[in-house]
């Protein structure tokens, strides 16, 4: 894949996935807090909230996981369930660098800089 190819594709990935965080914050913001849920879950099950979080993603690597094992044996699968499993991985990947950024877990302070809307 060409660079431009790559670059026009990543791009797209990256654009999905602020769009369904952004429409699942609604669904999930527990009273507005955006990593209340995975708070909530450190609560109910007694782990830390990074834990839970990490919990929480395990099935959406599983789906990735399965949807890897169908195309290695030739199976075709189903375009908007594979950008729904990567959107969805990657997305968890953004919340615990959130989680991580809230609980204060980054030695000098966060690498990435943060965008305003």
């Amino acid at each position: 894949m060409q660079t431009e190819e790559f670059d026009a594709v990543a791009g797209g990935v990256l654009r999905k996935c602020l769009i369904v965080l952004k429409s699942k914050g609604y669904e999930y913001a527990c009273e507005g807090d955006r990593l209340g849920g995975f708070y909530r879950a450190s609560d109910m099950l007694g782990i830390p909230p990074m834990d839970a979080l990490l919990g929480m993603k395990v099935k959406h690597d599983v789906s990735v996981q399965d949807l890897s094992d169908r195309i290695g044996s030739g199976i075709s699968i189903d375009p908007e369930m594979l950008d729904e499993k990567i959107t969805d991985s990657i997305n968890y990947l953004v919340l615990f660098y959130a989680l991580a950024l809230e609980e204060g877990k980054f030695k000098d302070g966060p690498a990435m800089q943060q965008e305003e809307d």
